[in-house]
């Protein structure tokens, strides 16, 4: 009998290598392919020994979500949703954290010519005598500099 299963958690094609693989190591399974693009897996079983219930559980021991597709059911419209309530929700998070940097920014910029007006000169002069202080011989500097450098 062949059904078709719905799969998520899948991130990439090797997961749902993984998927196949595992399911073709069972001998009762005939033919299993897994589709990563549409998160659907095609399996062909003997139902007489096992059964869509025991494939599934083959599916999430391996650590990824399954559930059998009945007719009418829109699987990937329910992904897309789940996609979409995931971009929105990282989207608030993010905003959320963005809004403060933002602000601490703007408001640095705004206030680092002051700021540099302050400081600047003090880093600045600090500098030039902290370069300059090799140019000099030790004869040259007043005694009272001397123990400084």
């Amino acid at each position: 009998m062949k059904k078709k299963i719905s799969v998520s958690g899948m991130h990439c094609a090797n997961c749902a290598l993984n998927i196949e693989k595992t399911l073709k190591r069972d001998k009762r399974i005939k033919d299993a392919t897994v589709n990563f693009s549409t998160n659907t897996a095609s399996v062909d079983y003997d139902e007489k020994s096992v059964g869509i219930e025991e494939i599934i559980r083959k599916i999430a021991d391996i650590g990824y979500s399954a559930a059998e597709v009945t007719k009418g059911d829109d699987v990937e419209k329910r992904e897309r949703e789940k996609e979409l309530n995931h971009a929105k929700k990282m989207t608030l998070i993010s905003f959320v954290f963005a809004v403060p940097v933002f602000v601490f920014t703007v408001g640095y910029l705004s206030y680092s010519d002051r700021l540099m007006d302050i400081v600047g000169d003090r880093v600045v002069s600090d500098q030039v005598r902290y370069e300059n202080r090799f140019d000099f011989h030790s004869d040259q500097v007043p005694h009272w500099r001397r123990n400084r450098l």
